[in-house]
């Protein structure tokens, strides 16, 4: 079922077919869907070859830790695309700090070569998780070396990191050495996990699935997690409130989890999450969606649904509009349970999980999972990584994009930091391709429409009724604040009077 067509960044038509009966949603699902339109470019600025780190803001600056440098896909069992025999070649591990600031595009790095073992162990991960409240950063868990021994070997760590970013960044800057005062660490066998994800559920979030490693990766047996741990904000950041066991679903790491709105079941809503894909159900990826609402002793399982393409951890955003109750998770391309036949708009399953190019969005409707839609391309496959999103974006207490609040003009959404990428579609070595992967220096823009440019009162036209609604709101704020600049003045009516008659989406 075609419902769109849109033109891509490289100028070729792509189609944004709703993919029904085939992926176990329902048909006729949701036409009247408020367009979203993709723009990604690369930017004039660059970033390090830096992927699987976190990262905390501070001060106008993004300030990112930990993850792995100069590094592609890693290997296993003894294989490593560098040559060597390591996955997780310990000279790969990231050892610096990375003050970024994305108004100047001027990059800085401190070492954390000079503070002590207990601190620079925790903090030499790949694929930890973080959460931040204020100018405190909470680093939970990871995957890296184990420090004085004389054979390299491997842990995930049980340690959470309280960072505190104004002391970290005061040093970087200034060129001083990081105190180890800005890092205090802390044991917790529960969050003793790589690949999981961290959501924000307004005044509580959710530490989900992962994996515990033991020596290089591919070497020796993986246990997982098979479990999610809730924290509540006003107790504990350190100490989780709620256990939650689930050997079937959450039995699985390095998947996409997207903070959403679900029905509370009397008539209100509640903060919860999504998680769609993930690996592994024995040796296949996880394609059925759960949710999650706070609160519940236990997420759903929407099986026979199944998500097709990006199950692996790929930059994402989480839009939500509350006027018809529709989450929708949007994600930029990554590695998926599929090949997609763009002539044919068909799909061939493949369990080693192919790179994909393909930025695609699933949709929810009441809590219910009703499409998966193909909308455009990246130009290369892209994975751990994150959409850091724009200060001025309008965000629900979970971090959604409110898409209610959102203008319909083309703004900057937000940037993908470098990452993994691959240089062609299907597998790189040691899974039977040939494709080459490699950390990533580019920064990517991502900017987006909301529906008809100039539109504002969303009836699909540009006309005088939104000219109305912007003189009504001029000299203040109001969704005529066409380039979220904080007012209504000249530079949004020049962006409606160019725009005036306009009725197409994007």
């Amino acid at each position: 079922m075609l419902i769109q067509s849109t033109r891509s960044r490289l100028g070729a038509c792509v189609k944004l077919s709703v993919l029904g009966a085939a992926l176990g949603f329902p048909l006729g699902a949701a036409a009247d869907v408020l367009p979203l339109t993709f723009r990604v470019e690369d930017s004039a600025q660059t970033f390090a070859a830096l992927h699987s780190a976190v990262h905390g803001e501070h001060g106008g600056d993004l300030l990112f830790f930990g993850g792995l440098e100069n590094m592609g896909l890693h290997g296993i069992n003894g294989h490593n695309p560098d040559g060597g025999f390591d996955a997780f070649p310990l000279n790969r591990y990231n050892q610096d700090v990375i003050v970024f600031n994305p108004d100047t595009g001027v990059m800085t790095t401190g070492t954390l070569m000079g503070l002590s073992n207990t601190i620079r162990q925790a903090m030499l991960v790949s694929n930890a998780v973080a959460h931040q409240d204020g100018s405190t950063l909470y680093l939970y868990g990871g995957f890296g070396p184990v420090l004085d021994v004389v054979e390299p070997d491997w842990t995930t760590r049980d340690t959470i990191v309280a960072i505190d970013l104004d002391a970290v960044r005061t040093a970087v800057l200034g060129a001083m050495p990081i105190p180890g005062s800005a890092f205090t660490v802390t044991t917790n066998a529960q969050v003793q996990v790589a690949g999981a994800k961290i959501i924000d559920m307004g005044d509580k979030f959710a530490l989900i699935g992962g994996a515990d490693f033991y020596f290089d990766y591919g070497l020796n047996g993986i246990f997982y997690g098979e479990k999610m741990e809730i924290f509540d904000e006003a107790m504990s950041y350190t100490t989780q409130e709620t256990t939650i066991p689930d050997i079937v679903n959450l039995h699985r790491r390095d998947m996409n989890a997207h903070p959403c709105v679900l029905p509370d079941g009397i008539g209100g809503s509640v903060f919860g999450f999504a998680i769609t894909g993930g690996v592994f159900n024995n040796i296949f990826p996880y394609t059925n969606p759960i949710t999650y609402r706070k609160g519940d002793a236990a997420v759903v399982d929407h099986a026979p649904v199944e998500q097709k393409m990006n199950i692996y951890e790929c930059p994402s955003v989480s839009f939500y509009r509350a006027s018809d109750d529709r989450n929708r998770f949007v994600m930029f391309s990554g590695i998926s349970a599929n090949h997609y036949d763009r002539d044919l708009d068909t799909f061939t399953f493949d369990f080693l999980g192919p790179w994909s190019r393909e930025i695609t969005e699933i949709r929810m409707e009441a809590g219910s999972f009703v499409a998966e839609v193909i909308m455009d391309d990246m130009d290369d496959p892209t994975t751990n990584t994150e959409v850091i999103l724009e200060d001025n974006i309008p965000v629900g207490a979970n971090g959604q994009v409110l898409l209610d609040s959102m203008p319909a003009a083309e703004v900057l959404l937000g940037r993908i930091y470098g990452g993994l990428k691959s240089s062609a579609e299907g597998h790189s070595p040691p899974f039977g391709g040939t494709a080459t992967t490699w950390a990533s220096t580019t920064i990517h823009d991502v900017y987006v429409v909301v529906g008809v440019r100039g539109d504002i009162n969303r009836d699909g036209v540009t006309d005088t009724a939104d000219l109305g609604l912007m003189i009504a709101q001029f000299g203040g704020p109001g969704l005529a604040d066409l380039n979220l600049d904080g007012v209504v003045d000249t530079a949004d009516l020049g962006t409606l009077i160019a725009n005036f008659g306009a009725n197409t989406p994007g």
